[in-house]
């Protein structure tokens, strides 16, 4: 784009956007009517803060105010201009564009609304903007309802012409119930997903005439009974709660209910009655479309304690776990930490008690030690260790391991298995890992297999990016080695072979290890891992290993198996060698099933040439000739 057409661009969408501006105040502020110089006057001087003019400053977005003084407006724009417009509106701000769109294109109506609905309907105008036509069909309906209502039955039928009915809806809102309702009906039920804005012109016909409106609602397509519900039961419940409640309540259980339920839940009745509001929470059978917060931010303006009650005696365990840690516990660290023992004591007092204690505290930060020291004197030690897992969990290792070590040393030990889980934000891995396993060897009974299995896992998070740290740190906890409940050898030689390719530090290391069949199983490990990546290598690494002994019989059981499939010739060649004959019959009778089930008559051959002991040639020739 050329400067020279990028200035036109800024210049049609500063006159656009004055005028636009002009158009929401008469359109949201009066019947809706063609756009003035006396209207853009306005906008330039705003009689007072009270008057229609000024409020709707507030319907523009942020910086759309500046441009409003330059320029008259868009009367003088031409037909042929509207699709530059459009464009110039694609280089605004997001929060800006939409609304900007808005007002071009009620321009474009008044001028040629053939012509805008052809634009919003090409596919270029719907790839770029997904909610053009509802955009469109809102200014239009507002306009000219039966204009608007024939070009929406020309669109074809897919999903944004569903978008569109709702901009439709929306507009024809404008004009209150009575036009509104006359059209719903009008509309295949089948194409208006939901009847967006119905909810809002019953609760208009509820203040004039509610026995009316409950008839109206109950004539309506059962689809859209719900939204109708919505709206009686916003009006209804501000001026007969006991009777709005009764109605209410007497709705067909699932959405209809629902929604009249939802309905009073936002209102502002609920907010100021809280204890009749709860227990229709549980009456719900979806949550999605209302929320206990503001109740909640209305009950902790006088006591948060009030609001952990009021949340544990009506909310289900998922709503209490996020009000909690959302609303009701900051609320608490900034006037009384102290607070947080009662807390957990009310929390402690509904179902799964000990489950919300810990997701109570998951976002509680480490400067707040007045809430632990609160939550250290508790006296339920299976609630107080809940509490902690969540308080922890968020922690910097400092400030968590000064806090586990206030504790009684079971409550701490306890704790430890959280600690390793713990995020510990601006350790890198290595580092986290190193302290966790010193922290853990100090406070863990020694010799315990809790112990063990301990620093066994947290050794395993790292194996991947350092192995070699890993096996240093090993050295100083040996019980980890041996632990029975999980292989950190293993994990770490197969780690350190395959991730870091680097089998000969590996073996170097498990040649140290004191305990004969961790030594090999780890050989094996590592020749297996070899065998995969390179078998050459492998061979060669072989025959550096001692002559006799079980280690190198392992290490060549193992690779001879990885290599059967690619070269069983070979593996069997290196499994004669195996000086263990139990070992080496079964390793090479694996090795000959695989070469005789691929080709009997090579098998036999090379067999009866094999430089093996005679006693292993006949046992795999018979293996052959009888599989």
């Amino acid at each position: 784009m050329d400067s020279e057409e990028r200035k036109r661009i800024q210049w049609v969408m500063a006159r656009a956007v004055a005028a636009g501006v002009g158009f929401v105040v008469a359109f949201f502020y009066g019947a809706p009517q063609r756009l003035t110089d006396a209207t853009v006057e306005s906008i330039r001087h705003p009689v007072s803060r009270e008057s229609p003019v000024d409020r709707s400053s507030s319907l523009v977005a942020p910086g759309m105010l500046a441009f409003a003084p330059q320029l008259a407006g868009l009367e003088d724009a031409d037909v042929s201009e509207m699709p530059l417009l459009i464009s110039g509106a694609e280089e605004l701000p997001w929060e800006q564009r939409n609304l900007a769109i808005q007002f071009i294109l009620t321009r474009w109506l008044e001028l040629d609304p053939q012509g805008a609905l052809a634009y919003c309907g090409s596919e270029e105008a719907r790839s770029k903007h997904q909610h053009i036509q509802n955009f469109l069909f809102r200014e239009w309906a507002g306009m000219d309802p039966e204009a608007a209502l024939a070009g929406w039955l020309t669109l074809p039928v897919d999903t944004l012409r569903k978008w569109a009915a709702e901009g439709l809806l929306l507009g024809l809102s404008r004009h209150g119930p009575e036009v509104y309702l006359q059209f719903l009906v009008r509309l295949p039920e089948d194409a208006v997903p939901s009847a967006v804005g119905l909810d809002r012109m019953f609760e208009m016909l509820t203040a004039e005439n509610r026995e009316s409106a409950l008839l109206r609602a109950l004539s309506l397509p059962e689809k859209f009974q719900p939204d109708a519900f919505a709206g009686i039961a916003r009006d209804w419940i501000e001026s007969d709660s006991e009777a709005a409640l009764a109605w209410a309540d007497q709705l067909t259980a699932g959405n209809p209910r629902d929604s009249a339920f939802s309905a009073i839940l936002n209102s502002g009745w609920a907010h100021h009655h809280p204890e009749e509001a709860g227990p229709l929470f549980q009456n719900l059978t979806n949550t999605y479309r209302t929320s206990p917060r503001p109740i909640i931010l209305k009950l902790l303006e006088s006591d948060p304690l009030k609001a952990a009650d009021w949340a544990s005696r009506y909310l289900s365990y998922r709503q209490i776990s996020e009000h909690v840690r959302r609303d009701i516990v900051p609320a608490m660290m900034k006037t009384d930490p102290a607070m947080i023992g009662e807390l957990v004591s009310t929390l402690a007092q509904g179902e799964n008690g000990i489950d919300l204690a810990s997701a109570a505290f998951w976002d509680l930060k480490s400067g707040h030690s007045e809430a632990f020291a609160a939550l250290a004197n508790y006296p339920d030690d299976e609630i107080r260790l809940g509490a902690f897992r969540g308080v922890i969990s968020s922690w910097d290792f400092d400030a968590a391991a000064a806090a586990i070590e206030s504790l009684p040393a079971a409550a701490r030990e306890a704790l430890l298995p959280e600690l390793a889980e713990a995020a510990m934000p601006g350790l890198d891995p290595a580092e986290k890992s190193s302290r966790l396993l010193d922290y853990i060897a100090n406070n863990a009974a020694s010799g315990s297999s809790s112990r063990a299995a301990l620093i066994a896992n947290v050794a395993s998070d790292f194996i991947k990016s350092d192995p070699a740290a890993v096996a240093e740190l090993l050295q100083k906890y040996p019980e980890a080695i041996a632990s029975k409940q999980r292989d950190i050898v293993l994990e770490l030689v197969g780690g350190w072979a395959d991730t870091n390719q680097q089998p000969l530090e590996a073996a170097a290391w498990a040649a140290t290890l004191s305990e004969p069949e961790q030594r090999e199983s780890a050989f094996a490990a590592i020749a297996r891992i070899y065998a995969e990546s390179d078998s050459a290598a492998a061979s060669q690494w072989l025959t550096t290993l001692p002559l006799e002994g079980t280690v190198r019989d392992k290490a060549i059981a193992a690779f001879s198996e990885t290599i059967r499939e690619r070269d069983p010739e070979a593996g069997i060649a290196w499994a004669g060698t195996i000086t263990d004959p139990a070992l080496r019959s079964t390793t090479m009778g694996m090795l000959v099933d695989q070469l005789g089930w691929d080709d009997p008559a090579s098998a036999r051959h090379f067999i009866e040439s094999a430089a093996i002991e005679e006693r292993d040639r006949q046992v795999l020739l018979e293996r052959i000739e009888h599989p």
